[in-house]
């Protein structure tokens, strides 16, 4: 695991081009950061080399940017959006395991809603839904 010189102690990168957290123990597909005033996406190398792994995260890290720039931002509710996001990528394209693991890391860090299904009104999933797929 190397050591990512952008923000470093939080996230790792694997040799195959996984990001790992530090934070929460586990592996992201991408995360935002602030950067030079503003918001930075930073998609994992991994993800880069599969089309499904790009749209499921770099459309989660997409749903954050698009809240961080709204009127209030709450940061539990961007994280059950982008996750509801993420999974609902992954099973379109028949990847149930990865949903899963989604579903998983979100759990165990309480960001799965209670109730998911009412997440897909959100203005931020709605717009990167129609860009992505």
């Amino acid at each position: 695991l190397r050591i990512l010189t952008t923000k470093p102690g939080d996230y790792g990168m694997t040799s195959k081009g996984l990001f790992y957290n530090f934070k929460y123990n586990t592996f992201v597909g991408g995360y935002t950061i602030p950067e030079s005033g503003g918001w930075a996406i930073h998609i994992s190398p991994y993800c880069l080399g599969n089309q499904v792994y790009f749209k499921a995260y770099g459309g989660h890290e997409l749903i954050h940017l698009y809240h961080r720039y709204s009127a209030s931002f709450d940061n539990t509710y961007s994280e059950q959006v982008a996750y509801k996001y993420t999974v609902d990528v992954f099973k379109s394209y028949n990847y149930y395991n990865d949903a899963n693991y989604a579903i998983s890391v979100a759990s165990s860090r309480g960001l799965w809603s209670s109730d998911p299904g009412s997440l897909v009104t959100d203005r931020a999933y709605i717009w990167v839904m129609g860009k992505i797929l």
